[in-house]
Formats: C-alpha cells, structure tokens, sequence
C-alpha cells in the first residue's frame, strides 16, 4: 500500500513539472484582464484553481488557462 502512495505522489509532481502553475497576476496579464475578473471566473466556477500553503494564495494551471483561452477563441 505504502508503494502505491508513492507511485501517486511522484505522478503528482510529474504532472506538476509538466504543468507549470501561475499566479492570478500572471492570469490576468494572459488574458488581458483585471485579477478582480480572473477571481470572479475562479468564484463562477469557469476556470479551475487551488489553494498553494497557507499565505501562498491561489494557483491555476498553465493547462487550464490554455482551456479558457482556446474556448474563448472558438467563441469569437
């Protein structure tokens, strides 16, 4: 059991290393939009987030942004 809890973590960090996370900041530059906006997708459920420590704020996924930006374009 203890084998298989490792076998996840380290998919986990993999995953990570491929995936670069960003900042709301970096977001809102993305996007050309306020950090005020990209919170309010994040509280409307339109673009997925998570918590990063305790005073490390919030995180989105490179991935999950590139979702948002490719779903705008097909949009427009």
């Amino acid at each position: 059991m203890a084998h298989s809890s490792v076998y996840a973590r380290n998919l986990k960090n993999k995953k990570d290393a491929e995936n670069p996370v960003l900042t709301v900041k970096q977001v809102a530059d993305r996007l050309g939009c306020s950090t005020r906006h990209v919170y309010n997708m994040i509280n409307d459920n339109k673009l997925n987030s998570f918590k990063f420590g305790i005073e490390k704020g919030i995180r989105v996924y490179e991935s999950d942004l590139v979702k948002i930006m490719n779903d705008q374009n097909e949009v427009a």
